[in-house]
């Protein structure tokens, strides 16, 4: 038989009660406050501690931390977690701010060849230089460690953004000038009276004689119309008829050479006729 703890009563009102019922029937509520309001509510039904912790699914330290919180605070706070006090920051605000100032500094003035930090070099420069400089806190400083160091201020020194600023008042004069002179030497570089060029801007030439006619680049007779390719059914190819287009076509699909514009099958039509 289970013994009797000797810690005072807890003592709760129909609301509180309520309150903790529902608590410890939610489906929704975080787990370690269902828990809790399990433990509170069989508690104040003066159960022992260890059928409680045995039905509530936890150890019996559990059970004494969340009674002995109520009774010296009351019942919300054996629900709640107690205020944990942070650590002492390991990294100290000096150390911090040798971090930004070597961020400010191009790494070209530290004997680098880089012109810009990048997170990772400045990471590996700072575990390289931390215990000289005074910092043993950041001997072991990850990429991670200083990129927060440096996304907890307000200046971002990693982040360089570069642009131009106009001092010169009479910047557009000078810069019309300069346009102006480079259209000049592009029209001293084209003949005025060179008709080919104008030709060419037309589509069209002219020979010496004045007569205008097709470019230089074009044939001199008109081009034929390509040939097409004829694929027919199956039966008309067997028997020798016409084809889809009404022509009169071989066995292989092509149009018969008594017709202008001859048009023979490639060896891939060739081989789709002949299946």
């Amino acid at each position: 038989m289970s013994r009797t703890t000797l810690r005072a009563p807890l003592i709760l009102t129909d609301e509180e009660r309520q309150r903790l019922e529902s608590l410890a029937s939610s489906r929704k509520a975080p787990l370690r406050e269902i828990q809790r309001a399990k433990i509170l509510l069989a508690y104040s039904g003066r159960m022992p501690i260890q059928d409680i912790a045995r039905n509530v699914g936890v150890n019996r330290q559990t059970v004494y931390k969340c009674i002995d919180k109520a009774l010296s605070m009351g019942y919300e706070a054996g629900l709640a977690d107690l205020y944990h006090g942070p650590r002492d920051p390991v990294i100290t605000p000096d150390a911090k701010a040798w971090v930004v100032s070597l961020a400010c500094t191009p790494p070209k003035d530290l004997g680098m060849a880089a012109e810009l930090w990048t997170r990772s070099a400045l990471a590996a420069y700072v575990r390289s230089r931390a215990e000289a400089a005074g910092h043993p806190c950041l001997a072991k400083a990850a990429k991670a460690t200083v990129h927060r160091i440096l996304e907890g201020q307000t200046l971002k020194p990693h982040k360089i953004t570069d642009y131009l600023e106009r001092k010169d008042p009479e910047f557009d004069r000078k810069m019309r000038e300069v346009l102006m002179v480079y259209r000049e030497a592009e029209n001293l570089r084209r003949p005025s009276g060179h008709h080919g060029q104008r030709g060419r801007e037309t589509g069209r030439s002219v020979s010496g004689h004045g007569r205008s006619g097709p470019s230089s680049g074009s044939r001199k007779a008109p081009d034929r119309l390509p040939g097409l390719r004829i694929q027919a059914p199956r039966n008309s190819l067997h028997s020798g008829g016409a084809g889809p287009s009404g022509r009169s076509c071989d066995r292989k699909g092509a149009r018969m050479p008594s017709e202008p514009g001859v048009c023979r099958p490639s060896q891939g039509d060739r081989y789709l006729l002949s299946s």
